[in-house]
């Protein structure tokens, strides 16, 4: 009885695994659109629309972000979840080979270089949405010229 819910939650933190570099491939589609969809901010000539669009053009990008995944919740919970699961169905070493398992999962989502590794689209994307929307902001307000010097 034991070693079936073993193997159902190992197979559950290989799920999430699988999840989290389903999650950062998503991630790049969706930075691609991001960068295309800036561009199309900025070439309106009315400040006014090119907030309100580039305001917009966030909210779609969080929204169409959580829309396709399978998965709705935060990682942080599936984490909790399957702790959880591994508390109150496993004992000795069994428990402690998937709290290890668990641990390896969190330490690679939470680690820099796999993001860097798995990510690099979205995160050149996310910089340059960013960083016009601070040019942005230092052309429509002159004193903030000081802060941002572009």
């Amino acid at each position: 009885m034991e070693q079936c819910k073993n193997d159902a939650i190992l197979e559950h933190i290989k799920n999430y695994s699988k999840h989290i570099d389903e999650f950062r491939s998503q991630a790049n589609s969706q930075g691609i659109w991001l960068f295309i969809s800036t561009l199309g901010c900025w070439s309106v000539n009315i400040p006014l629309i090119q907030v309100i669009a580039a305001i917009l053009l966030f909210c779609i990008f969080i929204f169409n972000s959580k829309q396709d995944m399978t998965e709705k919740r935060a990682f942080h919970k599936i984490e909790e979840d399957i702790a959880k699961d591994i508390d109150s169905n496993l004992i000795g070493d069994s428990k402690k080979a998937r709290l290890y398992d668990l641990g390896l999962v969190e330490k690679y989502r939470k680690a820099i270089k796999p993001v860097l590794k798995t990510s690099p689209i979205f995160i050149v994307c996310y910089i340059f949405y960013s960083i016009s929307f601070l040019v942005f902001f230092s052309n429509l307000f002159p004193r903030m010229k000081l802060i941002f010097n572009f």
